[in-house]
């Protein structure tokens, strides 16, 4: 299993918790196995050097109209052919999650995309 290590680096936690300077992210494969700060684990396959970076959880937005682009709800499915609308929402989502949002619900659409 592939192991990385991302250090120097500012790590917020969201739970109110003061932000740790100089903290570093231990991943596994593809999950996060250890946090912290001070004493590191000794060994990664991949270092990455975070210097001047944030590390935090993804956001989430539970309230975003991913797929609705005009006032007129009614006909908005009438004014774009599906694959267009649905090109719109995918860059909708694109500029969300380049944002910090991993997760939101559509409250416009009924959809949840994650």
């Amino acid at each position: 299993m592939e192991t990385t290590l991302f250090e120097n680096l500012l790590l917020l936690d969201c739970t109110g918790n003061e932000p740790v300077e100089n903290g570093w992210v231990f991943v596994e494969g593809n999950k996060i196995a250890e946090a912290g700060s001070g004493r590191r684990p000794a060994t990664a396959a991949k270092r990455v050097d975070c210097a001047g970076m944030t590390l935090m959880p993804g956001l989430i937005d539970a309230h975003i109209h991913v797929s609705l682009f005009g006032n007129d709800l009614t006909n908005l499915h009438r004014a774009y052919y599906p694959s267009m609308h649905y090109a719109k929402a995918f860059s909708v989502l694109k500029d969300t999650l380049d944002q910090g949002f991993t997760t939101v619900r559509d409250a416009g659409g009924g959809r949840r995309w994650d």
